[in-house]
């Protein structure tokens, strides 16, 4: 499991949903992934703590922080 990966493939698919991801979902396939719920909350805290998301209720939001860093690695075909 490489945690960098896990994070990245998450943050992506929240800077691509702009109405926001539920987080019930974001566990359920980090789950299977044999992410733990205490490992979902720090990836949480991380992303929150970072600026680039927002949790309102069980949504997570992606900020304008994360939505142009993302833009810009499209941009540049890199990875964030």
């Amino acid at each position: 499991m490489d945690l960098k990966k896990i994070i990245n493939a998450v943050l992506g698919t929240i800077a691509e949903t702009p109405e926001g991801a539920p987080g019930g979902i974001l566990y359920a396939g980090l789950s299977t992934q044999g992410i733990s719920l205490e490992k979902f909350h720090q990836i949480q805290q991380f992303a929150v703590g970072a600026g680039l998301v927002e949790v309102r209720g069980n949504v997570w939001l992606p900020t304008q922080k994360l939505i142009g860093a993302f833009a810009a690695a499209k941009a540049t075909n890199s990875v964030c």
